[in-house]
């Protein structure tokens, strides 16, 4: 099983924006250090209150780092042709390129971006058929759909992604099942919810399961808990009880989640430390590999 490392892409407006640049480069290349396997670069658009360092630029500055990277496309903004050309480019300074994917929802984002959140379905659909299509030949391609027309257009290089579709409602994780590589699990999923929702992807076709997963690991398992029983308390994430979605305890503990995970049948977890005391998880992932072994 691989673990990724999920950067902070959200950064405060009190750095100046070098600073919080360096703050996410410099996240990434520890998390190399102590052993994580990729990086993933989240998506996202329109950010008053905090700076957004983007998905496609970020990850191939960490494409120095990291031999294997991963890059949210909320696929309904992008023009695809666009977004294949510089995904071919990304893919040539790595040596595994993941396309993780979903529709998306920010409503201002759709707005600033004159894309008709009522469309955001087809449109994925749709875009992700022309990325695979670029994908499947050197041909060049054409496509007919509702929103996007194309006739013998080519491009240089072309990518090659692992597609992953992240999914929540049953039709999604089915999608996930039929049209990706791999399902991504979201960080809102309990272990619960997890294992029954396996038995969808799996009919569906399966592939690769990626599971999202906050993380906290302190020296003691009972210090995080009690650390994470503070956050619940502050209102964390909205949620009133982690109920699994919070990887946490000590390397011993977090260890043993892994091995459960893997023995479900997940492929991956990817991890987001949890800001207070990210720094510290981070490298107790050092020890976490030692039980792992």
């Amino acid at each position: 099983m691989k673990v990724g490392y999920a950067i902070d892409a959200f950064q405060p407006l009190t750095s100046d924006a070098t600073t919080a640049g360096d703050a996410v480069v410099s996240g990434a290349e520890t998390a190399g250090e102590r052993g994580f396997d990729y990086v993933e670069c989240p998506d996202h658009h329109i950010s008053e209150d905090r700076r957004f360092f983007q998905h496609l630029p970020t990850a191939s500055r960490l494409s120095a780092t990291f031999d294997h990277v991963a890059v949210m496309c909320l696929l309904p903004l992008y023009d695809p042709v666009y977004l294949a050309e510089r995904l071919g480019t990304l893919d040539c300074f790595v040596d595994q390129l993941d396309m993780w994917c979903a529709v998306g929802g920010h409503e201002p984002a759709f707005e600033a971006l004159n894309v008709p959140l009522e469309d955001r379905a087809e449109l994925f659909n749709e875009h992700l058929s022309v990325i695979e299509s670029f994908a499947a030949t050197d041909d060049p391609v054409s496509f007919d759909g509702t929103h996007v027309s194309l006739d013998d257009v080519s491009i240089n290089p072309r990518p090659d992604p692992r597609v992953c579709i992240g999914g929540i409602a049953k039709p999604a994780v089915e999608r996930a099942g039929r049209r990706g590589d791999a399902w991504i699990v979201s960080v809102r999923e309990t272990d619960a919810d997890l294992e029954r929702k396996l038995e969808w992807f799996t009919d569906a076709g399966g592939g690769d399961v990626i599971l999202r997963r906050d993380a906290l690991i302190r020296e003691s398992a009972d210090d995080a808990a009690a650390d994470v029983d503070a956050l619940i308390e502050d209102g964390y994430r909205g949620w009133d009880d982690p109920a699994g979605r919070i990887l946490h305890g000590d390397p011993a503990t977090v260890a043993d989640r892994l091995e459960r995970y893997e023995s479900l049948g997940v492929d991956d977890v990817v991890v987001s430390p949890i800001d207070e005391g990210a720094d510290e998880t981070v490298d107790r992932f050092d020890d976490v590999w030692d039980y792992l072994d």
